[in-house]
């Protein structure tokens, strides 16, 4: 006799439940952060080619709506091990959603990748490009990841430059997240293990002088905030401005009449 089973995402009818619905997949794509994502980037594929295009307000802005999207996301308490898409564990969070959109447009992903991302000559670029990229991570499959950490020969070894070398703060710290997540397509840790021995001790150091900064700005503000407390009793405890209007003191006017 063959065994029965019943699969969960096949299930016709809810679970009896009091808490509220999730929105419907209408509602989701018709929410405003989708709308301003489809926006930027039907404004992005008429203007992206003209001469003089600034890219930078365009990866910024995406940014930002990916990074609002993650924070409720988050709040939806996803499960840290599983590395499936988001749209597949939540399909009615925007995040997932996003991501799809995003990637749909394969004109702007290899702009970004190709040249956004690898304009070495524009150090503001490749920061707004690495931000947006690291967003997007949770949202890359198998074939993506390929893509983007493997075909260009030199993204991986730009992503060591940089987080080694670059001045730039900003971008030292998102060329480290590009290669953690790099690293995990198979065959690139070996493949660039020289370079992660090389790395290591540097990324170690900045770790610590970081902490010291930290400790350091933490050991300020609350030094400024005991300041600001003292000067907030003193001012307390001072007499007013007309504690001695005729020549009398408050206190000892006070006194004198009650005695």
């Amino acid at each position: 006799m063959n065994e029965a089973r019943v699969y969960l995402d096949d299930y016709q009818y809810g679970p009896r439940t009091s808490v509220a619905l999730e929105p419907t997949t209408h509602q989701v794509l018709n929410c405003p952060s989708i709308e301003n994502l489809t926006a930027i980037l039907k404004t992005w594929d008429g203007s992206h080619r003209a001469e003089g295009f600034d890219p930078i307000p365009t990866l910024t802005s995406i940014a930002e709506i990916i990074e609002k999207a993650v924070d409720e996301f988050l709040k939806l308490d996803p499960d840290p091990l599983d590395d499936r898409h988001p749209v597949r564990t939540h399909p009615q969070a925007e995040f997932g959603n996003l991501l799809k959109i995003l990637f749909r447009n394969d004109d702007f992903m290899n702009k970004l990748v190709i040249s956004y991302l690898l304009g070495r000559d524009q150090p503001e670029l490749s920061v707004a490009a690495s931000r947006l990229l690291l967003d997007c991570v949770p949202g890359f499959w198998l074939a993506l990841f390929i893509r983007i950490f493997q075909e260009p020969s030199d993204f991986i070894p730009q992503l060591y430059i940089w987080a080694k070398d670059s001045s730039n703060e900003v971008l030292r710290a998102y060329a480290i997240g590009l290669l953690a997540s790099a690293l995990e397509v198979q065959g690139n840790a070996h493949k660039y293990r020289t370079n992660n021995i090389d790395l290591m001790p540097v990324a170690l150091r900045r770790l610590a002088d970081l902490k010291t900064r930290m400790l350091d700005e933490r050991a300020l503000c609350e030094k400024e905030q005991e300041s600001t407390e003292s000067s907030a009793k003193c001012s307390s405890d001072s007499p007013g401005p007309f504690s001695s209007v005729n020549g009398f003191d408050m206190e000892e006017s006070s006194s004198v009449r009650f005695n």
